[in-house]
């Protein structure tokens, strides 16, 4: 998981979908 937050980062960067479910989970993991 800790790799994923990580990743977060990069994932901004990656389409609307994968930026979607980042949005949430950061928001779970704050």
């Amino acid at each position: 998981m800790s790799e994923r937050s990580a990743s977060d980062g990069s994932s901004d960067r990656e389409p609307a979908k994968e930026a979607k479910v980042a949005s949430p989970v950061m928001n779970c993991s704050s």
